[in-house]
């Protein structure tokens, strides 16, 4: 079993975004990449899927034989559609149950389920077949089929990767102009996700995942890096940064060791209110413990990264802003709330 990476990571974003989408009147669905981009989150998950596919073709200069990478493939596509079948029982199985136990017989017609229960012999052989698919579960046949022309296209890849995009993008054009899809039987239809036009993201993910050729494109060179590098260091002297982020740092590293005032007294037990540095010095302090030089952290899922966001971004900055603007309030220190039992004096 390999050691999980970005590639990995990313693709469970996309598999959490398309859960997202596909809940009716959710509001985390205002925030997802559809709003933002030209492409939705199925279109995330098949270019990530063509990268993935580099690791097992292997890089250029350390090849995979063909026999290995073409019972790979064909195994991996088996493994999907296994899934494919046993996922879509269960899913009959339990629609089947709810229309027979709750007395609805209106939902065994969900989603193109209908046929199955009124013609089951021949609709049985178009499920086996994956010419006849349940809505929502119509995007592992698609990647059943694309992990069918992997092997093709790794062939085209090791002759020449402009090559094996070149076909990819004539056949993608070629279903443009004549619309074909793959049919769909025994329901007269086509395929929701149509595997001839969509093969063009895969292979577009599996040949720009490659550092030579068209990946060297979209890869940022060393050199480039360098001078990015140097130029931001130039420019942080000359805004005078260099003189922020040592202090900020120190006393983002220092934070732990604070002590804990008691000041703030209530009607019940005493809250320990952290006494922490303002809130501006302590952004860049943050910055400054997450950005180093060398480190992606945006590619790589590392723990420290995603506890940082939190530290930086959660429930903690509301609690240090709070005692930020009660310190500015009263100079002399917290107030002094009067229970009800210090009252009767009065």
């Amino acid at each position: 079993m390999r050691a999980p990476n970005e590639i990995d990571f990313w693709r469970g974003v996309a598999l959490l975004t398309i859960f997202v989408n596909h809940v009716p009147g959710i509001v985390f669905e205002r925030f997802t990449s559809r709003n933002f981009m030209l492409g939705d989150s199925a279109e995330m998950f098949v270019f990530l899927a063509g990268c993935s596919l580099r690791f097992v073709v292997g890089s250029s200069d350390r090849r995979v034989s063909v026999r290995d990478v073409t019972f790979r493939l064909f195994g991996r596509a088996l493994e999907i559609y296994a899934a494919q079948i046993l996922i879509t029982m269960f899913a009959l199985a339990i629609l089947a149950a709810a229309g027979h136990f709750l007395g609805q017989p209106a939902l065994l017609d969900w989603h193109n389920a209908g046929p199955v229960f009124q013609d089951p012999i021949e609709t049985h052989i178009g499920l086996v077949l994956l010419t006849h698919q349940l809505g929502y579960f119509n995007i592992l046949p698609l990647y059943v089929v694309l992990m069918c022309m992997a092997p093709a296209f790794a062939l085209l890849d090791r002759v020449s990767p402009w090559l094996a995009l070149g076909v990819s993008f004539a056949l993608w054009m070629t279903v443009l102009v004549t619309g074909y899809n793959l049919p769909t039987w025994p329901v007269d239809g086509a395929w929701f996700f149509n595997p001839l036009g969509w093969q063009f993201v895969f292979v577009c993910g599996f040949v720009l995942a490659r550092k030579d050729g068209p990946g060297a494109l979209v890869r940022r060179s060393p050199a480039m890096a360098a001078r990015r590098g140097h130029a931001s260091c130039h420019s942080g002297r000359r805004l005078g940064v260099e003189r922020l982020l040592p202090l900020a740092r120190r006393r983002s590293e220092s934070e732990a060791r604070l002590p804990v005032r008691q000041d703030l007294r209530l009607a019940g037990p005493r809250l320990p209110v952290p006494v922490r540095r303002p809130v501006p010095l302590r952004i860049l302090g943050e910055a400054a413990a997450l950005v180093r030089p060398g480190q992606r952290i945006f590619l790589s899922p590392r723990p420290q990264f995603a506890r940082s966001l939190l530290r930086l971004f959660g429930v903690k900055p509301l609690r240090t802003d709070c005692g930020v603007h009660v310190r500015r309030r009263y100079r002399q220190g917290y107030p002094r709330v009067i229970s009800r039992h210090t009252c009767h004096g009065v």
